[in-house]
């Protein structure tokens, strides 16, 4: 047999493999996100830690995989969602990764806070605070929208964790600022939330599914998970989207860029996301040295219930390459 023939039998044979192994991956990414198909929203939780800010606000903390070895996965939650926002990526990664998910202050089932502390600082200062009180070995940071501006912001004051501890960080959805002046959802929202609390306590029974729907996910989203992202507004104080709203008009969390390129980050951006647009995820992923950027075709803002496949893929990669290095 002639080498060139041989070559390109091996050739084949190699590339046969990794189509099979590919396909392989695949199938199971798939099956691990179909498990959040098959359990009820909002019903995935452990036991519940009640940690105090440093202010004395009650943050409301579980852990997954207590006893499993690391790296840790801290999860941070966006603007009026909850830990239940996770569903997917913590069923498809439960048993197989340490896992904290927390409440961020007035969220959820954390404590109400004071709104002169409701700041991003104090934001990142609470991450610290769960990352100090449930963690001691290597850390990989999640955030998605606020969460993302809540890790962004933690790397800018407490860049001494960086390396040391927090070994990658994923950002999903999110943007490092100059959100009222590039996104036009802003100016279509800002009136409802200048009204106040019962403005919002009475038009949101009504019009938060079209807002869902028009402004919050692309074009592809299914029905269960409009109802999920509801049922997370619903949850939230009508006082929370009003505290909060602030924090978006004057945003700037740029300074953690270079912190945050001392490790592997990866930043998901959906094409079709309105409230967080795609450019503003180009934007990070540019400036942050070395940074991975993702796109997600026809997705909006909740990237981990549109296209969960994705997410998991990234979020198990990540944890894995840790694993790897320690």
């Amino acid at each position: 047999m002639k080498k060139t023939t041989r070559f390109l039998l091996a050739a084949g044979a190699v590339a046969g493999a990794g189509i099979a192994v590919g396909a392989s991956r695949q199938r199971k990414l798939t099956e691990l996100a179909e498990r959040g198909d098959d359990v009820p929203f909002g019903t995935v939780h452990a036991e519940t830690r009640d940690i105090r800010a440093d202010d004395g606000v009650r943050l409301h903390v579980e852990v997954d995989g207590e006893h499993l070895p690391g790296p840790t996965l801290v999860f941070a939650h966006g603007y009026v969602e909850n830990v239940d926002v996770w569903h997917y990526p913590r069923l498809a990664l439960r048993d197989k990764y340490r896992m904290v998910f927390y409440d961020q202050r007035s969220h959820g089932d954390s404590g109400r806070s004071p709104i002169d502390h409701i700041t991003m600082r104090q934001l990142a200062a609470d991450l610290k605070t769960v990352i100090d009180e449930t963690t001691n070995g290597p850390v990989i940071l999640v955030g998605h929208s606020m969460g993302g501006m809540t890790v962004m912001e933690f790397a800018r004051n407490h860049p001494e964790y960086f390396d040391h501890q927090v070994k990658a960080a994923v950002l999903l959805n999110t943007s490092s600022g100059r959100m009222m002046v590039t996104n036009p959802t802003f100016y279509r929202l800002a009136p409802l939330v200048r009204r106040g609390s019962p403005v919002i306590t009475w038009a949101r029974g009504a019009s938060t599914r079209p807002v869902i729907r028009g402004l919050l996910t692309g074009p592809d989203i299914r029905r269960e998970h409009v109802d999920m992202i509801e049922k997370m507004v619903h949850r939230t104080h009508p006082s929370t989207f009003t505290h909060f709203a602030p924090l978006f008009t004057t945003l700037d969390t740029s300074e953690g860029f270079p912190t945050l390129g001392r490790v592997p980050t990866t930043v998901i951006g959906g094409v079709s996301d309105h409230l967080t647009p795609f450019s503003h995820s180009k934007h990070i992923a540019k400036q942050i040295p070395g940074a991975t950027l993702v796109a997600l075709e026809r997705v909006g803002h909740f990237s981990m219930f549109e296209n969960a496949e994705r997410v998991i893929e990234v979020l198990d990669t990540t944890a894995e390459k840790v694993a790897a290095d320690q």
